[in-house]
């Protein structure tokens, strides 16, 4: 095996399992890898080193009870980007394999926009701009301009970048999928956003990828659950805002009501039509209203087309 999968593996270990001795992550490594045999004092620390190279962390070691364990440099413990490093980091891993046994893996997901990735990083590393070709799916467009990124977010499936165009400098920055820019090159100028505000700030009680705009205020939204739905969303809440209140039995059958506090939008009204019978909204009313009104015109479309197949039938 290669060094870069042990090094992953120890950086995995010392993230979810938390301190570690040198013997205990090395007799883990043996488990995994028995033909390597057990690893020396030197080459453990050497694979010390390029897991803090590999993912700009540090390796602690703690002379009290002998333990190492991983900074992530400012990172919290739960973030999802140390995951999703590890997971692409695995993968790459496994490419051969994954290509030899292609025949046992069946209907992967892929996520869209990684090509670009490297060079939207590169240009907010060094703080310059990227001129690329923007296809626009709603207004059908296709438009080169010069934009400057700030953060990147992905979501179901899709990379996205937030960024400001030279041509309207000072306006609220705007969400890009890295899929639909191409011709991308990195310009030789250097660029500024005018966006002083955090990711954070961006997408404030917010849903998927649209950012809060100013004076949107956010919303504490109830739903009731059925048994099985609560237990996904237990497993992968649907917002980190969202904390369980309350299960009980109503007619026979056991329910749990989820609180969450958000700006309800388009994405966060799509996750509760896609969640369909298993939920139902408590509070508050306009939402309520908002998802029944978006049920009514589905029905409308759906009663239409079979009165309309029955009328064909017919004659």
């Amino acid at each position: 095996m290669t060094k870069t999968e042990k090094c992953i593996s120890i950086a995995r270990m010392l993230n979810n399992r938390g301190p570690m001795t040198r013997k205990e992550i090395c007799r883990e490594l043996l488990k995994r890898w028995p033909e390597d045999g057990m690893l020396s004092r030197s080459t453990f620390m050497r694979y010390k080193e390029q897991v803090e190279e590999l993912f700009l962390c540090e390796v602690r070691f703690n002379f009290v009870d002998k333990t190492y364990s991983i900074d992530w440099q400012g990172l919290n413990d739960d973030t999802n980007l140390i995951h999703y490093l590890l997971a692409m980091y695995d993968i790459r891993s496994s490419a051969s394999m994954m290509m030899k046994h292609k025949d046992c893996i069946h209907h992967v997901d892929y996520v869209t926009g990684t090509d670009s990735l490297h060079l939207i990083l590169r240009a907010i590393d060094e703080r310059r701009g990227i001129e690329a070709a923007y296809t626009s799916f709603r207004q059908n467009t296709l438009k080169r301009r010069i934009y400057i990124p700030i953060f990147l977010t992905i979501w179901e499936g899709r990379w996205y970048c937030i960024a400001e165009v030279t041509t309207h400098l000072g306006q609220r920055p705007c969400v890009y999928a890295l899929e639909r820019m191409a011709d991308i090159r990195i310009t030789d100028e250097h660029y500024t956003p005018s966006y002083t505000g955090t990711h954070e700030d961006y997408f404030r009680d917010t849903y998927g990828i649209q950012g809060g705009n100013e004076g949107d205020q956010a919303e504490t939204i109830v739903i009731r659950a059925n048994k099985v739905q609560s237990d996904y969303l237990r497993a992968k809440p649907m917002h980190v805002s969202q904390r369980e209140m309350d299960t009980c039995e109503e007619d026979g059958e056991l329910f749990t009501y989820f609180r969450y506090r958000l700006v309800p939008c388009y994405n966060f009204y799509q996750q509760l039509m896609w969640l369909r019978e298993s939920i139902e909204v408590v509070s508050p009313q306009s939402v309520r209203d908002e998802l029944a009104e978006m049920a009514r015109k589905v029905l409308e479309k759906y009663m239409a087309i079979d009165v309309k197949g029955k009328r064909e039938k017919k004659a």
